[in-house]
């Protein structure tokens, strides 16, 4: 008896709602002198799912923040954020981050290859291969 009276109330709810929000369209498309607004004649929007904006480039942000942030929270750092990963990659072209991932992977440890790679001063013109710093003296 008690579930027909909580099924009974949930459906007086859900027409009150249903009506309630029918009012409230009603009030939002008619104008004073019996006019429908625009927003009647005009289609809606299509809402972009999160799947179909994804980007291979994206996804490969990802992998590498997932694959970084193993790594560093174990050793007690913060997580990196898209936000910074997407700073640190920013100069690098798509076809370019697959070659990382591919090398990174291949790597015994992938955050100290990653970060190898990722320096400029490693692969500037002239530069031997495991250049010292130059330290003050």
């Amino acid at each position: 008896m008690g579930a027909q009276n909580t099924e009974h109330r949930a459906r007086n709810i859900k027409r009150a709602r249903d009506a309630e929000h029918l009012s409230k369209l009603k009030r939002y498309m008619k104008i004073s002198n019996g006019m429908e607004h625009i927003g009647a004649h005009i289609r809606t929007r299509r809402r972009i799912t999160a799947k179909q904006r994804a980007t291979e480039r994206g996804e490969l942000m990802e992998y590498f923040c997932e694959q970084l942030n193993l790594s560093r929270i174990h050793d007690g750092f913060r997580p990196i954020s898209m936000a910074r990963m997407g700073r640190i990659l920013e100069g690098i072209p798509t076809k370019d981050l697959y070659y990382l991932k591919s090398v990174c992977v291949q790597a015994d440890d992938f955050s100290k290859k990653f970060w190898w790679e990722i320096d400029p001063k490693r692969h500037e013109k002239g530069t031997p291969r495991f250049a010292r710093q130059n330290f003050m003296r």
